[in-house]
């Protein structure tokens, strides 16, 4: 791992445990994506020389993201598009995260970026979905409403 991808998963930490705290405190999981932190990590992807857009499937690339819920709608379509493997209890991705769970945040971040491809520049992209999953769990992740 660079230097440079050592610091970006130091970031993506330090973003998912301020919004693990965001997470705790609310009755759902969908404000999540309404955090300037979620927004931060998507800037983050961004200045590494990513497009968010380049992490979503067809299906998701085709709604429409407007500027003023760029990061509810990438998150929401990002979570969707992630949902299938993680919610299949016998899927290899469910007992992963589950395991990495246990870890920490670090764990579970490194763990998500290796297992869903991100570069390691990109790591910030997974941290809010990673503290929806470090603080209510993957069942509770997978029966969020993403609509």
């Amino acid at each position: 791992m660079t230097i440079g991808e050592e610091l970006s998963k130091d970031e993506a930490t330090r973003l998912a445990n301020e919004l693990k705290k965001h997470v705790a405190e609310s009755d759902g999981l969908t404000p999540v994506w309404t955090w300037a932190e979620s927004d931060e990590a998507l800037q983050l992807v961004q200045k590494a020389g990513y497009s968010p857009e380049e992490f979503l499937d067809e299906v998701e690339l085709g709604l429409n993201f407007n500027a003023s819920d760029f990061s509810k709608r990438f998150y929401q379509s990002y979570a969707r598009q992630i949902s299938p493997d993680l919610c299949n209890k016998d899927n290899a991705l469910r007992k992963s995260v589950s395991a990495a769970i246990g870890a920490g945040t670090t764990s579970l971040i490194g763990l998500m970026a290796e297992a869903l491809l991100i570069p390691g520049g990109a790591v910030a992209l997974v941290a809010p979905i990673a503290a929806i999953l470090l603080v209510k769990g993957i069942d509770a992740f997978c029966d969020m409403d993403l609509e």
